[in-house]
């Protein structure tokens, strides 16, 4: 098929306006620019020796990190690699951090939060009443208790813990054939812990459990009574054991202690069995006792009821997995 001049006259002037920034091709310049790549692994290796010089040592067991932003947001850190040289005030975090709203890492962050995040946790807390106050209480409730049965458990939540957490442990006690009752610990709860970290006591360490655990107290308290309720009903012949997750352990000691010897009641108690819990107190003087995240309340439970205090009353101790 022949082509017309005037196609082949398009044809050379597109040629003679374009050829010469064609790239690949016979007949083309091969590029000469050298692609350069970075060496993250030597940039490593340079900023480890200098952090080596300020004397950085490694600190093993850290589970999150979190950085709180103007915005109100939280750069978070699961199980970083946390480097100190304390020092030098030095610290250096490695891992994968990944920007989250302050709702999503409640009610575990309570703690961390300093007075920069108070307007932003009242407002999270006025949500949360909100919620609570439309939500129905199903699965918050005491589980239903049936007549025969043996000794009663009670079971005392870890950190931020609620019922909810815990309704297959307390089937399975359940089906073993062992009453149980859940601490009523709702999420609304743990923001009385709030007040006392701003307090002269909080930053020098030296909170006391009958002040701050109040709310704890309480429900801890209500599912005893229910519990002892329970026991008169069937003969009051059997005891009330406790089962405590975590920080819940020292504070189930304290609850003890505090609470239920002074009322005549320790002999109603059968044992205290603690799962995960921190008995001891970081060592005084230590740069972990420093960063005490109980601010002094197992310090001070550990000096008021060491050990197995109420042993000599009849009760039993086991702690499983603990410090």
């Amino acid at each position: 098929m022949d082509v017309s001049a005037e196609v082949l006259a398009a044809r050379a002037k597109l040629a003679q306006r374009f050829d010469a920034v064609r790239t690949g091709g016979k007949g083309t310049m091969r590029r000469t620019k050298i692609a350069k790549h970075t060496n993250n692994g030597a940039d490593d290796k340079q900023m480890q020796a200098q952090l080596k010089k300020l004397g950085v040592n490694a600190i093993p067991g850290i589970e999150e990190v979190n950085m709180f932003m103007e915005s109100g947001s939280v750069l978070h850190f699961a199980a970083p690699k946390v480097q100190a040289a304390v020092a030098s005030n030095t610290f250096v975090i490695s891992g994968k951090g990944e920007e989250k709203r302050l709702e999503e890492l409640l009610p575990g962050i309570i703690s961390q939060l300093g007075p920069d995040n108070l307007a932003n946790l009242k407002r999270i807390a006025e949500g949360y009443a909100a919620a609570q106050g439309a939500a129905s209480k199903e699965g918050e409730d005491i589980p239903d208790i049936g007549e025969n049965f043996e000794d009663v458990s009670k079971v005392c939540p870890a950190q931020f813990g609620t019922p909810g957490d815990y309704e297959k442990f307390a089937q399975e006690l359940m089906d073993r054939g062992h009453p149980v009752f859940l601490a009523p610990l709702s999420k609304l709860n743990w923001f009385e812990l709030v007040p006392s970290f701003f307090s002269e006591a909080y930053w020098k360490g030296e909170l006391e459990p009958g002040i701050v655990l109040k709310f704890y107290y309480r429900a801890l308290d209500v599912a005893f009574q229910e519990a002892l309720e329970h026991v008169a009903s069937t003969g009051g012949k059997k005891k009330v054991h406790f089962v405590a997750h975590s920080i819940g352990g020292w504070v189930a000691r304290a609850f003890l202690g505090e609470v239920v010897a002074p009322r005549g009641q320790i002999s109603s108690v059968g044992t205290l069995v603690t799962l995960g819990t921190p008995h001891t107190e970081p060592p005084e003087g230590s740069w972990i006792a420093a960063a005490d995240q109980t601010r002094g309340l197992l310090k001070n439970i550990n000096s008021r009821f060491p050990g197995a205090f109420h042993a000599s009353d009849g009760v039993h101790y086991v702690a499983v997995g603990a410090t």
